[in-house]
């Protein structure tokens, strides 16, 4: 069980608060908060009649 709990807490810091250098040194929340909008905006379901 405390096994678990520190490779979910290393998981997280890795996947999320850690700059890797193929992201430019960026965390990789930051590059996703950047570059989501510009790889993948999103587009209003609706239409209008």
């Amino acid at each position: 069980d405390e096994a678990n709990k520190n490779l979910t807490s290393w998981l997280i810091e890795y996947n999320n608060l850690r700059p890797h250098e193929t992201l430019d040194y960026q965390t990789p929340l930051k590059y996703a908060q950047e570059h989501y909008f510009k790889v993948s905006p999103m587009w209003s379901a609706r239409t209008t009649p």
